[in-house]
């Protein structure tokens, strides 16, 4: 909603530019190897459920509010470009996919906010990277495009997103299926946040205060609880969502 562009042969007078109306929206990367697109399309319905037009790109299409843009493989900078370009985007919420990574580099220079989902054995071989060490780096590049104040949101059940968590410079925000798994459990207790499920129930933690969100047996995407991958969807969408400023009433109403 804040960007203005111009044909280049048609640019403007600096002098001319009405500068207070141009700003950053909220955006938010997720990038993975199972798990992108789901995420992507919970943030968004809980942007919407927030009162917010969310523009969204993944391997599925172009989307701002309900109207799809184009359909196929968005999930590089030509869908985050379309979505930041679009002057109805409120949030942007942008699925990062390896292959745009490797080939042309992060979508934009600032980010609110990064997931990584989990990081698996696929697609090794592609464009120099050929084990999962490599794998893990290509997909932490996400953190590059957080400032100061930007959240890395990590799943503390992935055994590779959590090791090499540890040593990211930043700040990470944990999401678990486990309110007491260990990374979890000193996080918190050191005053961090985090987004967990504990006795049935999403709860999100923030500088020290635990706010319930809605059992997972809620969620109709979880299948009333039997998929647990999608729960720990939602507990990413739910982390990311706080991050960009939405409140836990659109939280539950969107999940």
């Amino acid at each position: 909603a804040g960007s203005r562009s111009w044909p280049t042969g048609d640019l403007p007078d600096p002098d001319t530019i009405e500068w207070d109306a141009l700003y950053d929206v909220p955006v938010l990367l997720v990038t993975g190897t199972n798990g992108k697109s789901t995420t992507v399309r919970l943030t968004a319905a809980i942007a919407q459920a927030a009162g917010l037009v969310p523009g969204l790109s993944s391997t599925d299409w172009i989307r701002v509010g309900d109207d799809v843009l184009d359909t196929g493989d968005y999930s590089g900078p030509g869908g985050a470009r379309a979505v930041l370009r679009d002057r109805r985007t409120r949030v942007a919420i942008l699925e990062t996919a390896r292959g745009g990574l490797l080939r042309r580099g992060l979508g934009c220079p600032r980010a609110t906010a990064a997931a990584v989902l989990n990081v698996a054995e696929d697609h090794l071989g592609e464009w120099g990277i050929g084990d999962l060490a490599g794998l893990v780096e290509v997909k932490f590049l996400v953190a590059k495009a957080l400032a100061s104040s930007g959240r890395l949101i990590l799943n503390a059940d992935e055994v590779p997103v959590r090791e090499r968590g540890r040593r990211a410079s930043a700040t990470p925000f944990w999401f678990s299926l486990d309110a007491q798994q260990q990374v979890v459990a000193e996080t918190l207790a050191a005053g961090g946040d985090a987004c967990v499920v504990h006795e049935g129930v999403l709860q999100l933690v923030r500088a020290g205060e635990a706010t319930p969100l809605l059992a997972e047996t809620d969620i109709p995407i979880t299948l009333a609880g039997r998929a647990r991958f999608k729960t720990s969807n939602a507990l990413a969408a739910a982390a990311l969502s706080s991050c960009a400023g939405i409140f836990a009433d659109a939280i539950r109403d969107g999940l």
